[in-house]
């Protein structure tokens, strides 16, 4: 999950949280502060990137988790990025 701050046209990423319960691990990560995980609070980090076009994408494929006409934010986003590495469920 993420929450965006809306100043004009373009957000910027402010708060980020990802839950996997089914491993007991959680992340999160704010702004100016650092990251943490849940399971080993230990510190976490992740690439600065100003477009999205320069990310890079690392999840499990959509086929996993939605029925096929709920694939479609999930792939757009896939589209835009810079490089994308599908696996599979923990």
């Amino acid at each position: 999950m993420g929450l965006a701050h809306r100043a004009g046209e373009h957000g910027r990423a402010v708060l980020g949280v990802l839950d996997q319960p089914s491993c007991a691990s959680a992340m999160s990560a704010q702004t100016g502060e650092h990251s943490s995980t849940r399971r080993t609070a230990t510190a976490a980090s992740g690439a600065a990137c100003a477009n999205l076009a320069d990310a890079i994408l690392c999840a499990t494929h959509p086929d996993a988790f939605f029925a096929p006409g709920r694939q479609k934010p999930s792939l757009r986003v896939a589209r835009r990025v810079r490089m994308s590495r599908w696996g599979g469920d923990c």
